[in-house]
């Protein structure tokens, strides 16, 4: 049996909200460092890693948040919302 399928949701929720939020961050920044390479036309290899290494990285970990259930799924997706929340915010400010 899954271990993690096993957690609380007590436990399940707020483990699966930081996750989704550094899965967040994580991918939020990877998207703009790729933006930022796109636009000064910057080495096409390191785009494709940089696309499908967010694109595993979130799919796994959503992945992995639906097998717990959908509780744990949700607090994924607000975690990750919230570290976008977080990129665009940071961003915005910047000049």
């Amino acid at each position: 049996m899954n271990m993690l399928a096993t957690l609380p949701w007590q436990v399940a929720v707020p483990l699966f909200f930081a996750g989704g939020f550094l899965l967040g961050f994580g991918y939020f920044s990877a998207l703009r460092r790729t933006t930022a390479l796109l636009l000064r036309q910057g080495s096409m290899l390191l785009v494709l890693a940089l696309t499908l290494a967010r694109m595993a990285a979130i799919t796994a970990g959503f992945f992995l948040a639906a097998l717990v259930g959908w509780q744990a799924l949700l607090a994924a997706f607000a975690g990750a919302m919230l570290g976008r929340a977080l990129i665009v915010a940071k961003h915005q400010a910047a000049p």
